[in-house]
């Protein structure tokens, strides 16, 4: 399995932690003196946590692996350094005047670059630089990828709120939520890993992923107000699987279009784009909820994605 696939993994972990610990170390208590200091020792222990694993960074992390871990890395390896620019590669990535073009034609282009990228990887990515669109295919990625990891920020962010809206003094229940969320997310995420692998299907799986996203939105969003707690960890498990499922299809998706350029510059666009956009669906959800209601604010990252389900 290709290491875009599990490298998602690894702070989606550290996520489950932080949903899962804080209910238990910070009581639901009345005394604002003793909140602050469970607070403060919570904080002490992710500092400590923090400091010993940049020490560990410091001793054990090497320059680069003995060999190249991709192609484009021998390629760039190979290069003269003065040759190589990430500045440039960079702006070669974000830069590209047939981006408009693309918005009409990507369901066509997706789909032959899936078809050729199959059978015979080097025709296809030979003819996407000729036609100049692998780069511009990369921007629409950018774009319908971030709109998903998004939303899944705004949610993770503001679920405690939406679970203790409905369920009073659930707080430890709701980080528990939080936590199945992302377990069945990293299942998802090795799982579609896996199939891609195998299948080399990037449109076709990265679509289903992307409507099943948007079902169990749907789900989640009428359901939580039920009364049963029971049927909120089902749907938001359902949720997460594919939501989460998700991050590596966009990272394994733009290391395909993006070649030769470097996985680390395209892995780095998507995770920047989808702080952002993360940003913004948490402001404006938690504004929605503020003025209409919990069911109001999912409603609005159904709508998101939606949109980012067309634009796939």
């Amino acid at each position: 399995m290709s290491c875009l696939c599990l490298s998602p993994l690894s702070p989606q972990l550290g996520i489950a932690v932080g949903f899962l610990v804080p209910p238990v170390l910070i009581p639901n208590v009345e005394d604002v003196e003793k909140l602050a200091y469970h607070i403060s020792v919570m904080f002490f222990m992710t500092a400590g946590v923090a400091s010993a694993l940049f020490i560990l960074v410091i001793i054990v992390f090497k320059e680069k692996p003995p060999n190249p871990p991709s192609r484009a890395q021998a390629l760039i390896q190979s290069r003269p350094t003065v040759e190589y620019s990430y500045v440039k590669s960079i702006l070669r990535l974000l830069c590209n005047a047939n981006f408009l073009l693309l918005m009409v034609t990507y369901g066509k282009v997706a789909d032959i670059a899936s078809i050729k990228l199959r059978h015979n990887k080097e025709w296809a990515l030979r003819n996407f630089k000729s036609m100049g669109l692998g780069f511009a295919l990369e921007s629409m990625l950018l774009v319908g990828g971030s709109l998903n990891v998004g939303c899944f920020y705004a949610l993770s962010t503001l679920l405690n709120r939406m679970v203790i809206h409905h369920y009073q003094g659930e707080e430890v229940n709701a980080g528990r939520i939080g936590l199945t969320i992302i377990l069945s997310g990293m299942a998802g995420a090795l799982i579609s890993g896996i199939w891609l692998d195998k299948t080399k299907t990037y449109k076709q799986t990265t679509l289903v992923v992307y409507i099943m996203s948007l079902v169990g939105m749907i789900v989640y969003t009428f359901t939580l107000s039920l009364g049963h707690l029971w049927v909120v960890f089902v749907t938001a498990g359902f949720l997460g699987f594919f939501m989460t499922g998700y991050l590596p299809l966009g990272f394994e998706f733009a290391v395909e279009l993006t070649y030769p350029e470097s996985e680390g510059t395209s892995s780095g666009l998507l995770n920047v784009s989808a702080q952002i956009f993360g940003i913004v669906f948490t402001i404006s959800q938690g504004q929605v909820m503020d003025r209409f209601g919990t069911k109001e604010g999912n409603l609005l990252l159904c709508s998101v994605l939606f949109l980012g389900t067309v634009m796939t």
